[in-house]
């Protein structure tokens, strides 16, 4: 792990390497990473840097690049948390995340963003993935801290996603959520609430029908739309989050 320190946050570098040769197999890792190999068929990685939360200032990056048939679940064990900066309301804490696939497959399930009063967030998710990968990617944030009141009373949230399939641009978002934009009841669920987003590539697509059964079984908002036929979006909003746990949990079953 490497640190570089200032004034507006901390730096953290990982590096993950796998290595097999028949039945054997070599793992090297540095933090801020946990990895878990399961019967040597797949992976599972934990990133640990996210415990304390982020302050206005700081970043996360993460690379994640698969071939040569690999086989890898990535989840956040916690909420990550968002705080304003110490040094001025502009500076914002910044999640940076490249997904490379060739060949392999991947299952990578963030738990919420949760933006504080007052915050600024910039997330920038970008997915490069060719057509013998299969995707399952999961992503949410909050509205904000309920306990302490904070629903939609961060400054902003800047959102980036892109999808390209065989280097070919296939789904695409850019917006930005600024402090006011949100009514005061949105779609029936008062303040509180979590905002998901759920990409289906090839071989994943045979858990949309698990995660439709759970999401009427949880009474949650969402709908599913279809890019192409081994590319599907869902779009989901819940008031509880178990639901969405729910969700996550089967989107881990290392059955195959």
């Amino acid at each position: 792990m490497y640190y570089i320190a200032d004034k507006k946050g901390l730096y953290f570098k990982g590096e993950i390497g796998f290595c097999v040769s028949g039945d054997k197999y070599r793992l090297s890792h540095n933090p801020p990473l946990y990895l878990n190999v399961i019967k040597k068929t797949q992976i599972e990685a934990f990133p640990t840097d996210q415990g304390g939360g982020m302050r206005g200032g700081d970043s996360h990056r993460y690379t994640v690049s698969l071939d040569s048939s690999a086989n890898v679940v990535w989840y956040s064990p916690a909420s990550t948390l968002c705080y304003p900066s110490m040094y001025g309301s502009d500076d914002c804490c910044n999640l940076k995340v490249n997904i490379n696939l060739a060949d392999s497959n991947l299952i990578f399930v963030n738990k919420p963003l949760i933006p504080c009063k007052d915050s600024n967030i910039r997330q920038d998710i970008e997915i490069k993935v060719d057509s013998k990968s299969s995707l399952l990617y999961w992503d949410e944030m909050s509205s904000g801290r309920v306990a302490h009141e904070e629903q939609w009373k961060f400054l902003n949230f800047e959102n980036k996603l892109s999808l390209s399939c065989d280097n070919i641009l296939a789904y695409k978002e850019n917006w930005t959520l600024k402090k006011g934009m949100i009514p005061s009841s949105l779609a029936g669920f008062g303040e509180s609430c979590i905002y998901a987003t759920g990409i289906f590539y090839n071989d994943a697509i045979k858990k949309i029908d698990v995660f439709k059964h759970i999401c009427n079984e949880s009474k949650c908002t969402y709908s599913v739309g279809k890019i192409y036929d081994n590319l599907f979006i869902i779009k989901l909003i819940d008031k509880t989050g178990i639901g969405l746990n729910n969700m996550t949990n089967q989107a881990l079953s290392r059955k195959k």
